[in-house]
Formats: structure tokens, C-alpha cells, sequence
């Protein structure tokens, strides 16, 4: 979450009342905001909303069914709500808050959702209750808490030749995103959150089915028929409570997906389909951005990175597009190496001072090998020649 400015403060003394704006609010801690109707709840004291969220809200013609009844008590400027995850740590002023619901569910009665159309509503708020009660008032920065970590959690790597405390550092400043949470990218998002990445980006518009299972470790059967991409995080958010995470349930296509990794360090491409695998390609080269891809067939794997323009990229390697005439075979420790391998890359990238090269990388579980393939930048390549 970037840091934000409380520019709006309210409260709700009884259901259907309006709220009353304030200049300042007094949180006590355990049980919420002095005089509000939900003071002395249990995990639903507090709720914040993006300022813009609010407005957008206002300029609908076609309302939602939460539109009317959804009163928020901090509005915020500039803070993104949507990166934030339960058990995240707020300063409100000089509040304490800890998130217990980071966005809400969409009704399935509601006219916005059975007509198609978008809701900023269920990504622009979160719930909290108070830790360390305050007096927050208009102007009073909103920022995130650093969570209490073991120092000793990366003891093992900083010893690592050419790694150290500032290597670690340029990890935890990262903003990684990972498109693509299956065989590969769950390998990939766990060596990434375990090494101390300070920020994922998840992206798949698929949910979890029980085909799933035999290679993709973040999920249980419980999350069959649930989004990857939200199952994904929360068990990210469990083992690394610290690390920002933000989710799309949704394809590298999507607009908003799009204009947002633009703002990303590097990315890592997981996906099973040649044409989406291209798009990233294409992407990444044109707003150059340092990636990785990876493909798996059985009882092999590959992982291309291209960390510059200096690197050939996937168009270079492979002009045509040529794709199996077939459905890939998914083995699971294979799928792993490969996932594994990708971050590995990224891991290397981000934290060196001096950028690596990049390369194209074979991995054959049958004579159990790793060799670097010789490739070289195609000077027709109509990627790396976009003006």
C-alpha cells in the first residue's frame, strides 16, 4: 500500500442516520470509534475508503445495492486499498489499526453485477479494528506498519557472495508480478515471498480445480472452484504476513492488469499459452521491463530471461510462434524446477548492483541436466525493432 492522507472523517451514531463529518475521531483501542454504532465490535470497528472510490460512487447513474448503505469512518487520498490484506497493520495518525477484511464481497442480487458492469467499491475499502487507540484527525498521514519480523529469517542467504544486507534490501523494495498461478507460478510466487520480495502482484483469471492438485502446492481442495489468484495471496500472507500482495482475478489482457504492471520491477511469465506469452513478451519489451518465461512439456522445461535490449527476446528465439500440436503434460517436480528457476533469475536480477545477462535455459528431467542453450538477438525481430 503507498502511504496516504486522511482527507475525510465520519461517523454513523445509528442505522439509517447519515453520517456526521469530523475533523478528528477518537479511537479507543479494542473497541472502535468513540460514539459510532459499531463501537465495541469484534472485528469490524473501523472502515476506510478511497476518497476516489467515493466520488466515482456519486457519479453513477446506476447505483449498486451497497451504494445507499455503505458508510465508511476514515476516507483516504492516495492510499490503495486494494494492496491491502487481513492482519496488515495501519497508522492512522497516531491510531494503531489491524486489517480484518480487506475488501467485501459483491452481491449477487445487486443490478451493477448482473448487468456486467464494474463495482471500485469491493477492491477501495477494508475493515479494521483499533490496537492502539488515538485521535486521527483531516490531514493525518495513513501509512503501513512494519510487521515484527524474526531477525534471523534471511540469516542463511546474506551470506550469499555478492547477496549481503543490500542485496536484501533491493528485494524488499522489489515490486514483482507474477502472471500465470499454476504449475509454474506457484514454485515461483513461494521462492519469491520466502527470499523477502517486498511486493507481489498475482494475475490469473482461472479458479482452482482438482487437476490442479497433482503440481500446484498453494492450493487445497477446500479452494476447488475459488480464484487462484486470491488463494494464492492468502497463503502468501500467512507464511509472509509482511509482504504487500495485490490480486487480478483476471486475464494479461485486462486493461486495468495492463496499465498497472507498467509500474512493476519485473515480471515473471507463468502462463501455458503461446499467445499469451508473446503478449508479455511484446509488453515487456516495449515499456522495458526486465522478465522471465517459462514453459514446461512433461518431462522438460524451459526459462528464457530477458533482463534488457541487449537480451534476444522470445520473438527472437522463435519468430514464428511455433507451439505444441498438442496439450502440454504437467509433471509436478518438473514444473517446480522450472517455477523455481524463474524466480530464481528474478531474485538474482533484483538484488545484484551490477544486472546480469540474460539467457535461455533447458531443464531434462530424464537425464536429469540443466544447460544454457545458446541464442542470439534475431537482427529482423520485429519486437526488439518497435519503434
Amino acid at each position: 500500500m503507498t502511504e496516504g492522507t486522511i482527507c475525510g472523517l465520519s461517523i454513523q451514531e445509528a442505522k439509517g442516520k447519515p453520517s456526521q463529518e469530523k475533523e478528528s475521531l477518537e479511537l479507543v483501542e479494542g473497541k472502535g470509534i468513540l460514539g459510532d454504532r459499531h463501537y465495541g465490535e469484534t472485528d469490524m470497528q473501523v472502515c476506510l475508503l478511497e476518497q476516489e472510490c467515493r466520488t466515482w460512487m456519486e457519479e453513477q447513474e446506476e447505483k449498486g445495492l451497497c451504494f445507499g448503505r455503505f458508510r465508511e469512518n476514515i476516507r483516504t487520498c492516495s492510499a490503495d486499498m486494494s494492496l491491502l490484506a487481513r492482519g496488515d497493520r495501519l497508522w492512522a495518525g497516531d491510531a494503531l489499526l489491524e486489517i480484518t477484511q480487506a475488501g467485501k464481497e459483491c452481491f449477487p442480487e445487486c443490478p451493477r453485477l448482473k448487468a456486467g458492469k464494474e463495482c471500485r467499491l469491493r477492491h477501495a475499502c477494508s475493515f479494521a479494528k483499533v490496537l492502539k487507540g488515538g485521535n486521527p484527525a483531516l490531514g493525518d498521514a495513513l501509512s503501513l506498519a512494519e510487521h515484527k519480523q524474526d531477525g534471523d529469517r534471511y540469516i542463511r542467504q546474506l551470506g550469499l557472495h555478492g547477496f549481503g544486507p543490500k542485496g536484501q534490501e533491493r528485494l524488499r523494495k522489489a515490486k514483482i508480478l507474477v502472471i500465470g498461478a499454476g504449475g509454474l507460478g506457484c514454485p515461483a510466487i513461494t521462492a519469491l515471498a520466502e527470499a523477502g520480495a517486498g511486493m507481489l502482484g498475482i494475475a490469473d483469471g482461472d479458479t482452482v480445480a482438482l487437476s490442479n492438485l497433482n503440481r500446484q502446492f498453494l492450493y487445497t481442495p477446500e479452494d476447488i472452484g475459488k480464484p487462484k489468484a486470491e488463494c494464492a495471496a492468502r497463503r502468501v500472507k500467512r507464511f509472509r504476513p509482511d509482504c504487500r500482495v495485490k490480486t487480478y482475478s483476471c486475464a494479461f489482457g485486462r486493461e486495468e492488469l495492463r496499465r498497472e504492471a507498467q509500474d512493476y520491477d519485473f515480471i515473471l511469465s507463468c502462463v501455458d499459452s503461446i499467445e499469451t506469452r508473446f503478449q508479455i513478451n511484446e509488453f515487456c519489451r516495449t515499456f522495458q521491463i526486465p522478465f522471465a518465461d517459462g514453459a514446461i512439456d512433461g518431462m522438460y522445461g524451459t526459462v528464457q530471461a530477458v533482463f534488457s535490449g541487449e537480451d534476444p527476446c522470445l520473438s527472437c528465439v522463435n519468430p514464428k510462434k511455433s507451439s505444441p500440436k498438442r496439450e502440454s503434460i504437467s509433471f509436478g517436480p518438473v514444473a517446480m524446477v522450472t517455477g523455481t528457476l524463474e524466480a530464481h533469475l528474478a531474485l538474482k536480477y533484483l538484488s545484484a548492483a551490477k544486472k546480469p545477462r540474460g539467457g535461455l535455459y533447458s531443464f531434462d528431467g530424464e537425464s536429469m541436466t540443466l544447460e544454457e542453450i545458446p541464442a542470439v538477438k534475431n537482427p529482423a525481430c520485429t519486437i526488439c525493432n518497435k519503434k
